[in-house]
């Protein structure tokens, strides 16, 4: 996977929650050795809230 090969602090998690680790348990993050940020940061933008700025942004485009 790519996750696993490009950010080796991520290797250690569940394919679940390899993809939103600032979702996963805390039992997941400690087994996986990683500290929410320290050892991997916060997201910036949740990919909920990135979803629904794009959708907004595409009805705009499509509105003309």
């Amino acid at each position: 996977m790519y996750i696993r090969k490009w950010i080796p602090e991520l290797r250690h998690l569940s394919d679940k929650d390899i993809l939103e680790p600032d979702q996963a348990s805390e039992d997941s993050l400690k087994e996986a050795g990683i500290i929410l940020g320290e050892t991997y940061p916060y997201p910036v933008v949740t990919h909920k809230a990135g979803r629904t700025r794009a959708l907004l942004a595409y009805e705009e485009i499509k509105k003309g």
